[in-house]
């Protein structure tokens, strides 16, 4: 729906909008469509963006069933450039949710590799990952199960991690050229 709205020139008719300017008062018309056009698109992509902000950590919980979500999130990061508002949410709700004693390591793992995937949706360079992702990270160092976790994932055919088929990809980075934190 999100696609329909920021994407598409066409009315609830179905009908393209003619904006051809045919005077000087149809072609200041159509500016001023135009700008309100981009300034509506503008304001609805702010609006998803704040509203889904608090829904991000549930989004990447569920993902890949949440994909579609993901993508529309993009589109709208896109038109209204409000990173900072999902970084400081995302933060804000690893701290509160994932972040504690009382979260398995397991648990956290797979929100981690699912942080992963989503941040690559919106940004393929990982720079947003390392922001949103570097509190998890530490956490995930000073737990003393981690590792314990990691290698059960790895070898026990009945773990519902996929932790495996993530480190059996494509276009998974060799030892010999990864960045170790």
């Amino acid at each position: 729906l999100l696609q329909q709205i920021l994407c598409c020139s066409e009315s609830s008719t179905g009908q393209e909008i003619n904006t051809s300017p045919t005077t000087h008062t149809h072609t200041h018309t159509h500016t001023l469509l135009q700008e309100y056009n981009h300034k509506l698109k503008q304001t609805i992509s702010e609006c998803y963006c704040t509203i889904r902000s608090n829904e991000l950590f549930d989004i990447i919980a569920d993902y890949p069933d949440s994909l579609p979500s993901v993508i529309d999130l993009n589109l709208a990061l896109c038109q209204a450039q409000k990173v900072s508002t999902i970084v400081h949410a995302l933060k804000q709700a690893f701290r509160k949710r994932l972040l504690h004693p009382g979260a398995q390591s397991g648990q956290i793992l797979q929100v981690y590799m699912n942080t992963i995937k989503v941040m690559r949706v919106f940004d393929p360079s990982d720079c947003l990952l390392d922001t949103v992702a570097e509190d998890v990270r530490a956490y995930l160092r000073g737990r003393s199960d981690t590792v314990r976790c990691i290698i059960t994932s790895l070898t026990d055919d009945e773990s519902e991690s996929d932790l495996y088929e993530e480190l059996q990809r494509h276009d998974a980075v060799p030892l010999d050229q990864a960045q170790y934190d």
